[in-house]
């Protein structure tokens, strides 16, 4: 810009100079010629009148003497010549000249006016002005008196005035050069302030203010730049904050979330969706996902979402290999511009509802076996009433055993339903945030000798291994006993007769170890991972012969879980079993 600016102002300037050279020489040559033909015409009258003195006074004329005498004095051609155009006289001798009268000042003086005529002499070779008066009668004849002047001088005036017009243009460009470069930098440099404010807002950066004090246009269209500046760093402030607003809530939601455009180009991705398709970390905006999608049937849903421009809603497995169940939602997603809707992509969000399938399972599972444990004793107990309503002279001995058979059962029940209201009563009710002091050794020693009865029925011996007392703080003491209760009542049920059980605590790191072991029945390794679950039973017939109601591990895994503790177990079949209880120390008072 800064070149073309200055080619302009050169060429105006050059322009300027050039019409102002121009008009200043035809100015001058326009007096000059005035001042030439003023004094061609005084003279001419003088001339006229010498000649009418002649002739009033009888005088003879001898028209090229007076020619000779008038052109020295005047310095002027003068020429005599009669109203048919032919010389009478003229000063440079020239009696041989053609005619004169087609010349046009001899033309326009003889409609009796002064004439005159500005043209190039073929005879001198040069130009002339020549003044022709109206013609006077002398004598005869009608006579012209016809002045010339050449303007050669003039021509040389030209060339001198022209020389140095052109000097003066030259000298007046440089300068203006001087002068205009001075004034282009002062007039560019708000202009480039306001180019490397421009190139600054491009790299991103809204900050920088245009300081211009020109008071004027461009002082105000910095000030509009700069009003500029600050709107669009409000408003790319805005749009940051919300986009790390909206990435934050992506980023916090565990459904995956997807949206792609009508060629299946990535608009809006989430990581949980990353991690469930499995798709490349490195994908970005904008990247083609068509194929990357390894589910067939997810493909398929979306292909259908296009094609119908219906909602869709379908639960589905990703991959054969993997037993997590989704819930994918497909949604067609449009914008309306002027009462046109143009289709511009679809949102896909996958819900894992494994954990809820799964649960749904351990429910039906769980009433079904409900069911069947209410059941089996109420069966019985109506079976062996039943046989006494018929049989009322059944002999004593009958009686009782049937009698002992039905409280049996009835005790069976009554600790099943115990259990389930337990269950229930942990699963719908927080515990405390007020932490219960819990003396570790004396707990455990007050739970042994509840206990120990049963152990002496089988001849079980049961060892408390605490090397260095401790005191624990838990949310509830009565939870904390009871979970442990269950692990021991659970190894002398497993455990066979002359066998043993080791209970003990300790410290380690920042949590409390309670570890119940025994010699016993052990679990099968496939077993393992089922056996906190309401109901499951290793060895169902040898449960129910124990007594056990199937649901004693999961009250110890559920009041563990309350007790923000871990359970964990390793057992070998034939070997026995050992259950750790780890919880959090919260508070320890060494004793």
């Amino acid at each position: 810009m800064r070149r073309k600016l200055f080619i302009t102002y050169i060429i105006l300037v050059m322009v300027g100079s050039l019409i102002t050279g121009a008009l200043c020489l035809s100015f001058v040559r326009t007096y000059y010629v005035k001042n030439i033909q003023d004094k061609l015409v005084s003279n001419g009258n003088l001339i006229t009148t010498t000649l009418l003195n002649l002739v009033d006074e009888k005088n003879e004329i001898d028209y090229m003497a007076m020619a000779q005498k008038f052109s020295s004095q005047t310095n002027a051609e003068i020429s005599f010549i009669n109203d048919k155009g032919y010389i009478l006289a003229d000063s440079s001798d020239s009696l041989m000249l053609e005619n004169q009268i087609n010349k046009p000042e001899i033309q326009n003086c003889l409609h009796g006016k002064t004439a005159v005529s500005d043209r190039y002499s073929k005879v001198k070779g040069e130009r002339f002005i020549y003044v022709a008066l109206s013609p006077v009668k002398i004598y005869d004849n009608k006579v012209i008196v016809r002045l010339g002047m050449s303007l050669k001088g003039f021509d040389n005036l030209n060339k001198v005035f022209l020389s140095c017009t052109l000097i003066s243009i030259l000298i007046g460009v440089i300068v203006a050069v001087v002068i205009g470069c001075f004034f282009l930098d002062n007039m560019m440099n708000p202009l480039q302030k306001l180019n490397n404010a421009a190139k600054r807002i491009s790299n991103g950066n809204f900050n920088h203010k245009v300081r211009i004090n020109t008071k004027d246009e461009l002082e105000e269209l910095a000030n509009s730049f700069n009003n500029m500046s600050s709107t669009i760093n409000n408003v790319v402030s805005q749009l940051n904050y919300r986009n790390l607003e909206l990435n934050s809530i992506l980023n916090s939601i565990t459904y995956g979330i997807l949206v792609i455009d009508i060629n299946w180009n990535i608009i809006l991705s989430n990581p949980a969706v990353i991690k469930i398709l499995r798709l490349d970390k490195n994908l970005n905006i904008g990247d083609n996902l068509k194929n990357s999608i390894e589910s067939q049937e997810l493909y398929n849903l979306i292909e259908e979402t296009f094609d119908n421009n219906v909602h869709k809603e379908k639960e589905l497995g990703l991959r054969d290999n993997d037993d997590k169940i989704y819930k994918v939602y497909t949604k067609l997603i449009d914008y309306d511009v002027e009462n046109l809707v143009y289709e511009k992509g679809i949102v896909i969000i996958l819900q894992d509802i494994s954990e809820i399938k799964h649960l749904e399972k351990m429910r039906s599972e769980f009433v079904a076996n409900v069911s069947h444990e209410l059941k089996t004793p109420l069966t019985t107990i109506i079976g062996f009433v039943d046989t006494l309503k018929r049989k009322p002279g059944e002999d004593k001995e009958k009686r009782q055993r049937f009698l002992g058979i039905i409280s049996e059962e009835v005790e069976r029940l009554k600790r099943l339903i115990e259990d389930i209201l337990l269950l229930s009563h942990l699963e719908n009710q927080s515990s405390s945030n007020n932490l219960e002091e819990v003396n570790i050794y004396k707990e455990l020693d007050d739970i042994l000798y509840m206990l120990t009865p049963s152990a002496n029925r089988k001849n079980i011996g049961i060892n408390l291994i605490i090397e260095k007392n401790f005191t624990l703080y838990v949310k509830s003491k009565d939870w904390f006993k009871q979970a442990v209760m269950n692990l021991i009542d659970n190894a002398i049920k497993y455990t066979q007769p002359e066998g043993h059980i080791n209970v003990s605590a300790y410290i380690k790191e920042n949590n409390a170890l309670i570890i119940v072991k025994d010699n016993g029945v052990g679990i099968p390794k496939e077993d393992i991972s089922r056996v906190f679950e309401r109901f499951y039973r290793v060895d169902k017939s040898r449960s129910r012969s124990e007594g056990g109601t199937g649901l004693g591990l999961a009250i110890v895994k559920h009041i563990v879980s309350e007790l923000d503790g871990s359970i964990y177990l390793n057992s070998e079949l034939n070997k026995g079993s050992e259950f750790i209880i780890q919880l959090p120390l919260n508070k320890l008072d060494a004793i």
